[in-house]
């Protein structure tokens, strides 16, 4: 399998230290493998059953009404030996991998700090409420997918876990009216003055 150059990547993610991967420090470097689409999951779950430390980066995202934790970093996947003796090697035909990120002829090593870091963010994102990832908020305007109202746009007005209260302008009269929420979509990103109106209510 071919390897992917790590010079378009993050500066983060660096060439080894003389003596590369073959260094004897208490803790192994960390590197990066390069998956198969969409199987971040199972190039894990491989590495671990032949006993490296592994790290999948996921994140906390808002779909179909509901929270999935998603790769943070689509098809990278960090990994080091768990002891002195462990050979890289088999990661190269672990299934779920790739290849390996290199610089050259070296493997590519990935920053503890700079993995630190993710792991605050990842902790961070990922102890959100579902309320706070949906962008379904008062006040933004959304479109209706189905119905009757096909197509009309409104403003949110209230939003509970399935349902979604809206305000539409109809005949020149506003009314409100109910949907599920998975029957909307946002119409564009622009705020408006409407939540804090109603915040004053």
């Amino acid at each position: 399998m071919s390897a992917i150059s790590g010079a378009s990547l993050h500066p983060n993610v660096r060439p080894p230290s003389s003596g590369g991967s073959k260094q004897n420090s208490r803790k192994a470097p960390w590197y990066v493998a390069y998956t198969r689409p969409r199987q971040e999951a199972i190039a894990e779950q491989n590495l671990l059953a032949q006993d490296f430390h592994v790290y999948l980066p996921l994140y906390k995202a808002y779909k179909k009404q509901q929270a999935v934790l998603e790769p943070m970093f689509p098809r990278y996947i960090f990994f080091r030996p768990s002891r002195p003796q462990q050979s890289i090697a088999t990661v190269k035909s672990t299934r779920g991998v790739t290849c390996l990120i290199m610089f050259g002829p070296e493997m590519a090593i990935m920053r503890e700090q700079t993995l630190d870091a993710i792991r605050s963010l990842e902790q961070q994102r990922n102890s959100l409420d579902l309320g706070e990832l949906s962008p379904l908020k008062p006040g933004r305007r959304v479109r209706i997918r189905d119905s009757a109202f096909e197509g009309m746009e409104g403003l949110v007005h209230a939003v509970s876990s399935r349902r979604v209260i809206l305000l539409l302008e109809i005949l020149g009269q506003e009314r409100f009216l109910t949907v599920c929420s998975d029957s909307i979509e946002l119409a564009d990103e622009r705020s408006c003055d409407y939540c804090a109106t109603q915040q004053k209510k």
